[in-house]
């Protein structure tokens, strides 16, 4: 169980940094699984539950204990298997012992079943898994109660599922489809081991964590028995096995040539050609040196095809390519037309190979990368007037938008005008009320005379 330990000096250093880690003790988390146990298959047959696995635990690849038993009965009714690290195994045990304990400490006649149980299992896997600390491992739960058989699964972060075989780890790769087409529900007990024998051998062959040491267990309304361990019968004398580097060795055929693994090579007319910014000299020699040694070399195969051509005459008529391709005014001081850079009339485009042009500049062009080219450049056009499809209706959306907001900014503006008419006709309302009672004032004053009477 891999440990990741913080806090200590570094919580005590500042409270600040104390409550960003969360607590001043040390916090514990499963990083990586240590000492592992690889798959448990399960089954329901016509009398109850039969599960299997092997007692192999592995320390990262190295296979370091074969005694370890990850079937375990769990009350009176299930049995739990369990892929994954042991260490976090025993903790789910002395979980579900705590869990069994305090069911019995009741003593009302009923026990846990293995769907309580399991949904049990659910629920504290997947609470694990919320706090990033899991346990990990992937569990089969199976049992019988009621007549009831139950087979049920759960893995590291609490995805569960029920069904009529299980297989966890490899198996789920391995297994699961022998189980699919080989299980059926009025099996026997004999049948029942028999196939989950079968699946075990192909773990024993295709798995390296498996081990030839496994244990059955047996659930029904009886009780529960799990088996000793024991060994299976295997056969390695398959001559795959014994040289399985014989295929994959190179063959010799006729000719002197070699087949690699059912592939040959393919010969292929050569093309040599430079840089047309190379002189003209220096690109023809090169190039008829380096025409002349295929041609050696071809001249020494006994069988060589029918359709082959002559390197000493494609060579000569290769020369135009390589030769120099500068700008030359002509008298008048023009440039030459693009028809005077054409090959000769009398060259033959047939002797050139399968899918390669002369182009106007008396270059090779690959046909197959001109289409490509082509291709592509269609799409990347077909993208541009998209994405200009898509622009224009985006301005087009823009243009109404700006259209009612005018209007509405219009309306706001009416609305504006009314507000300042509305307040000048008030105003002139207050200042003709004020100017009368201006005028009211002196009237009663002059009633009033000088005695106040």
């Amino acid at each position: 169980m891999g440990i990741n330990k913080s806090g200590g000096d570094l919580a005590d250093s500042t409270p600040a940094m104390s409550k960003l880690l969360g607590s001043e003790a040390d916090s514990q988390r499963t990083l990586y699984p240590y000492v592992t146990g690889t798959s448990v298959v399960g089954i329901k047959y016509k009398d109850g539950i039969l599960l299997a696995a092997d007692m192999g635990g592995s320390y990262g690849s190295t296979l370091r204990y074969k005694t370890v038993e990850r079937l375990k009965p769990v009350g009176r009714h299930s049995v739990i298997g369990a892929s994954g690290e042991i260490s976090d195994f025993q903790e789910i045990m002395r979980y579900l012992d705590e869990l069994i304990l305090y069911d019995n400490m009741w003593d009302d006649g009923n026990s846990l079943g293995p769907k309580e149980v399991h949904n049990y299992l659910t629920r504290v896997m997947y609470n694990r898994r919320n706090k990033f600390n899991p346990l990990w491992n992937s569990l089969v739960l199976g049992g019988i109660k009621n007549g009831q058989k139950y087979l049920g699964t759960v893995s590291m972060i609490g995805v569960h599922y029920e069904d009529n075989h299980l297989a966890t780890g490899f198996g789920n790769h391995l297994a699961r489809p022998i189980l699919r087409d080989e299980w059926n529900e009025n099996l026997t007990y004999e049948e029942g081991v028999k196939l989950l024998e079968k699946c075990m051998r192909v773990l024993l062959y295709r798995d390296r964590s498996a081990v030839n040491k496994l244990q059955i267990a047996k659930i029904t309304e009886e009780g529960i028995t799990i088996s000793k361990p024991y060994a299976l019968k295997t056969f390695w004398d398959f001559n795959a096995f014994k040289n399985p580097t014989a295929e994959g060795e190179e063959k010799k055929v006729s000719g002197g040539r070699r087949i690699v693994t059912g592939f040959s090579p393919v010969s292929s007319a050569h093309v040599f050609w430079k840089s047309r910014r190379s002189s003209a000299a220096t690109n023809t020699k090169n190039t008829n040196e380096a025409l002349q040694k295929p041609s050696m070399q071809d001249n020494k195969d006994k069988k060589e095809p029918a359709n082959s051509f002559s390197f000493s005459i494609l060579s000569e008529k290769r020369k135009a390519l390589f030769e120099s391709l500068e700008p030359v005014n002509n008298a008048n001081g023009k440039r030459p037309s693009a028809d005077s850079l054409l090959p000769p009339p009398d060259f033959e485009s047939a002797t050139y190979p399968k899918g390669w042009l002369i182009g106007k500049k008396r270059k090779l062009v690959n046909v197959d990368v001109v289409e490509s080219m082509r291709r592509i450049a269609v799409q990347e056009m077909n993208r541009k007037d998209r994405e200009i499809d898509g622009l224009n209706e985006q301005l087009e959306e823009d243009a109404r938008c700006l259209e009612h907001l005018q209007l509405q900014l219009l309306d706001e503006r009416s609305k504006r005008a009314d507000v300042e008419r509305q307040n000048a006709m008030l105003q002139e309302q207050i200042t003709m009320l004020m100017e009368m009672v201006q005028e009211n004032e002196p009237v009663d004053e002059d009633e009033q005379g000088p005695d106040g009477n």
